[in-house]
């Protein structure tokens, strides 16, 4: 929320209703120099992975205009990693010439509550990273129903970075834990990030990795961004090992998936939209469908089964101990940017940033190849009998070029780890390529 702009929530209902002052997030951010300029694009009431609404229309991957930005943070990472030309810039004129090679913007504040800041970031080539919960503010997002502020309580979203370099997203993080935080969130703890631990300085990290999960089987180009990762880490002196199956994996996403769709429903959405049609990438509840029969199950169940998410979560943690693992890595997404329209159909393919949010870990995007020509086939990755599956293929078909990359997550509270693991791949792997001018 940022004071004198309208925060729509994509609704046209919220048109013309400026925001009387400043959130938490953005009042510190001022409070150390940054200068927002711009708010950009979201999905209609922000629960899919598509930024579209009846506003402002679709946002488009600089990557391929065909393509998707993701979601719900789309807009934010288009514009980062999108051209800016002087004349779209208003400039002065003494200052076109050192704007000639700029693009949108440097940096973006996104909000994260199943990989929204995250999945952006892999579409469009960048670095993302979502904190633990509770270590940054968290005042600020607009709740549009009594139901989301419900859903909240337990998925909580939370704001985070998209950046181009992982030293931006550090720099990023530092400055939403200000010292000021305290005043303006008393219920929040001071935790700042420390330098001693986001270098590691030598020290051999025991980083556990995973090739694919059933739920949603990955592209070959994310397997191989996962490979190649492997041997990055390796090349640094680190620790690399492969776990067979992460614990929960399934239900902590499907818990999470209930939960995001449960107030897309069916029951209050009518109320929020006041007579504006549904978006139909909004339509979260049918991605069931799309889920492989042999590990359905009915929406309700899983809603009654919050208590067993957090006996999950401790599982996963004692599970963690016991490996004595630093960080975990797994693809980013299964899949590259999608094609406009498709998000519906496989919004579980970002299942991969879904289970983190689920617990409460931070995790980070790095951005590690692009697609090759070879990879474009998807037919020997996932089952034809999959609802996603013709989609899955429709996406691979002429991805060459898109970006792909890896998640890297670490225990709650162990943010520097995070960081640190992403900043040794970065080191390695020195994937900071924008779209062509």
């Amino acid at each position: 929320l940022t004071k004198g702009l309208d925060s729509t929530y994509g609704l046209v209902a919220l048109l013309n209703n400026p925001t009387p002052e400043d959130s938490v997030i953005v009042k510190l951010l001022k409070k150390q120099g940054a200068i927002p300029f711009v708010t950009t694009n979201i999905p209609q009431l922000l629960n899919t992975v598509e930024s579209v609404n009846h506003i402002y229309g679709r946002s488009k991957n600089p990557w391929n205009i065909e393509r998707s930005a993701g979601g719900s943070s789309g807009g934010e990472a288009g514009l980062i990693a999108a051209e800016a030309r002087p004349s779209d810039l208003h400039l002065m004129e003494a200052a076109v010439q050192e704007f000639q090679t700029a693009r949108g913007s440097p940096i973006g504040l996104a909000s994260d509550g199943g990989g929204s800041t995250r999945i952006p970031a892999l579409f469009c080539g960048l670095y993302g990273f979502k904190p633990t919960n509770g270590r940054v503010c968290n005042k600020g997002h607009l709740v549009a129903t009594k139901t989301v502020r419900a859903k909240l309580m337990i998925i909580k979203p939370c704001f985070g970075p998209i950046a181009r370099t992982v030293d931006d997203a550090i720099l990023f993080t530092k400055a939403m834990i200000h010292p000021d935080l305290r005043l303006l969130e008393p219920e929040r703890p001071y935790l700042p990030l420390r330098d001693d631990l986001l270098d590691v300085k030598g020290k051999k990290l025991r980083i556990a990795y995973i090739t694919n999960e059933e739920l949603f089987p990955v592209s070959k180009a994310h397997l191989r961004a996962v490979n190649e990762s492997v041997e990055a880490f390796r090349k640094r002196g680190h620790e690399v090992f492969l776990v067979d199956k992460f614990p929960h994996f399934d239900q902590l996403v499907l818990t999470v998936a209930a939960i995001s769709s449960s107030d897309a429903g069916l029951k209050r959405v009518d109320e929020i939209l006041k007579g504006e049609p549904l978006i139909k990438e909004m339509v979260m509840q049918k991605v069931f469908s799309s889920i492989p029969s042999w590990i359905k199950k009915p929406i309700a169940a899983i809603m009654s089964r919050t208590g067993e998410a957090i006996d999950m979560q401790h599982e996963v943690y004692s599970w963690w101990n016991e490996q004595k693992i630093d960080v975990i890595m797994t693809p980013g997404l299964a899949l590259p940017a999608f094609r406009h329209g498709d998000a519906n159909d496989l919004v579980v393919s970002a299942s991969y940033t879904m289970v983190f949010n689920a617990l409460n870990m931070p995790a980070g995007t790095v951005p590690v190849t692009q697609v090759r020509k070879d990879e474009e086939d998807y037919s020997t990755c996932g089952s034809p009998i999959d609802r996603f599956y013709p989609k899955a293929v429709r996406t691979m078909l002429g991805s060459e070029g898109l970006p792909v990359g890896v998640q890297l997550a670490a225990l709650p509270w162990e943010d520097e780890k995070c960081l640190a693991a992403m900043k040794e791949l970065e080191t390695v792997i020195d994937f900071h390529k924008l779209p062509p001018l």
